[in-house]
């Protein structure tokens, strides 16, 4: 079971899985961890919006809108193929620690 969602790994409980190694691509602890306050910021506001915690799925998606957007604000055009050559080797923090985009 090499990847989990944070729901998976609630909802199955401690025991179901034992010996079996796993990963959570990310959980709302983790802007914590690595001392990202702008990621503290999104779990704090999400938290109170939805009265639960975020999971990779939506932190996935934040970050991707945001980055997004950035990278036509850096193209100054909304034209795929622009925006993509913006995000090519950018580097961003945003969640967690920094994050490269790859060509």
């Amino acid at each position: 079971m090499p990847s989990l969602t944070l729901e998976l790994a609630e909802r199955i409980g401690p025991a179901a899985p034992e010996g079996v190694v796993g990963a959570v691509a990310w959980c709302w602890k983790v802007p914590r961890g690595c001392g990202s306050a702008r990621g503290q910021e999104f779990v704090a506001a999400f938290a109170a919006r939805h009265r639960r915690y975020p999971d990779a799925a939506g932190a996935a998606a934040y970050s991707v809108l945001h980055a997004w957007k950035a990278a036509a604000e850096r193209a100054g055009t909304l034209e795929g193929a622009a925006v993509v050559r913006a995000l090519e080797g950018h580097t961003q923090t945003l969640l967690k620690d920094e994050e490269t985009w790859r060509d």
